[in-house]
């Protein structure tokens, strides 16, 4: 090792090993991502797409590591419409897709290329806690708009819109005025699906008032029903055919959640008048499309059907642990305590505790009397609101470790609930004794 390697508690190979999620302190119920028991089917796989690749290189002009088409090279595209067709069972065409470094990359991209500083962004209340990191990063002026248990409330939204611009007689083109962003499909952190009603409202409110919906549709393509294909992404609510049509909708999507973070790679499906900016974007005409090499990796996944099967393989690993896990809860929750999501999809379920229980006061209780973590509520909330509410995820360890750590989590709240009404001042108390701030 070399003399001037990094000391060894200084050595990590990714976020989560860094944040602990790999060791035995505690199972880490907020660790949004694959684990271990998935990516482990990634190397064999790769390996083969790998080998595809570099054949095809050395019989062409090894183009695969030259500075990439703006919006990722066409074979990239084509089987990416072709297997989203598949799995939305709705035509999606090559043109519109856009080749990112995965969703964060996307909505960075979105953001800079196309909105300005100090644009009004208005997002779910909860919403995703890192998209509101990026808003501010970007001194955006977030307005949070009210959900319920089906997402957000349109009336709501409207009214917001209302405050802060005029309908538009005439549809704007591009249009810039303000942006929407939503996850319309196993919401971040609800799991909740928007209806069809809303998502008609949706499109008609941001042809009035000449605003762009950024979805990220990250968790679309994990559904758990026995439906052959997923449920209707917001996209394909904005009919392009229609003679109206000027595109409000730019859907967000990643291969990060079924295939592997560490792969960088994703795709926008967008219309033309961003795509156009998107490509005219100077890091993007400076460094070529992103990813280039990793995406040619994922074609020839495709392109030998290993794509398709290794997701189904994933969804049949997720959704024994989403059902296993939800039966769980709703069988060992305490009582004054809901499991609020649907758990039809994605990662994500979302608990409410009764409101005497503030979930940031019970989180270092869960990690030191239980073993166990989670995410509350608030950090998802722009209004710092949902502070008895608490989300965990299903996707990042295996079935028993998941659910032995689901039963403690259970046990650690009617225990904390049973402490703090026996003692008013059980919480002041514990944290001194444990000198933890709660």
């Amino acid at each position: 090792m070399a003399k001037n390697a990094e000391p060894q508690e200084k050595r990590f190979f990714s976020q989560f090993e860094k944040l602990g999620f790999y060791g035995s302190d505690a199972v880490h119920l907020n660790a949004g991502a694959p684990g271990t028991e998935l990516l482990r089917m990634l190397p064999p796989i790769i390996e083969a797409a790998t080998s595809h690749l570099m054949q095809n290189e050395l019989e062409g002009d090894a183009q695969i590591f030259q500075y990439g088409l703006e919006n990722g090279h066409w074979q990239f595209r084509s089987f990416l419409a072709t297997f989203l067709t598949e799995e939305y069972g709705d035509a999606v065409s090559s043109e519109q897709l856009f080749l990112t470094g995965g969703a964060s990359s996307g909505l960075w991209l979105i953001l800079s290329a196309l909105f300005n500083s100090g644009t009004v962004v208005f997002v779910e209340d909860p919403s995703y806690f890192c998209a509101l990191k990026v808003f501010s990063d970007l001194q955006m002026k977030v307005v949070p708009v009210k959900t319920d248990d089906y997402g957000i409330v349109t009336d709501d939204l409207q009214e917001k819109l209302a405050e802060h611009f005029s309908e538009n007689p005439v549809a704007s083109h591009p249009p810039l005025k303000a942006l929407i962003y939503l996850i319309p499909v196993y919401q971040n952190p609800t799991g909740s699906v928007l209806p069809e009603g809303r998502c008609r409202k949706l499109i008609n409110l941001a042809q009035k008032y000449g605003v762009t919906i950024v979805c990220d549709d990250v968790y679309n393509l994990l559904h758990y029903d026995d439906k052959p294909v997923c449920p209707k992404r917001l996209f394909a609510y904005d009919n392009r055919f229609h003679p109206d049509y000027v595109g409000n909708v730019i859907s967000n999507g990643t291969f990060s959640k079924f295939l592997g973070p560490g792969l960088r790679v994703g795709w926008m499906e967008a219309p033309k008048w961003a795509t156009e900016m998107l490509e005219d974007f100077g890091v993007i005409g400076s460094g070529g499309g992103l990813n280039t090499y990793t995406s040619g990796v994922i074609t020839s996944l495709m392109a030998l059907g290993k794509m398709k099967t290794h997701l189904q393989k994933v969804k049949t690993v997720f959704k024994t642990h989403m059902e296993a896990t939800a039966d769980l809860l709703r069988q060992e929750l305490p009582p004054g305590c809901k499991l609020k999501s649907p758990a039809k999809g994605g990662y994500f379920l979302w608990i409410e505790l009764p409101e005497n229980i503030d979930a940031l006061q019970f989180l270092p209780f869960a990690k030191q009397e239980y073993q166990v973590t989670f995410m509350p509520g608030i950090r998802a909330s722009p209004t710092n609101s949902f502070a008895n509410y608490m989300r965990i995820c299903i996707s990042f360890y295996p079935l028993d470790v998941l659910l032995s750590a689901v039963r403690r989590l259970c046990r650690a709240i009617s225990d904390f609930q049973q402490r703090s009404e026996d003692d008013p001042n059980f919480l002041e108390s514990y944290a001194n004794s444990n000198k933890i701030n709660i």
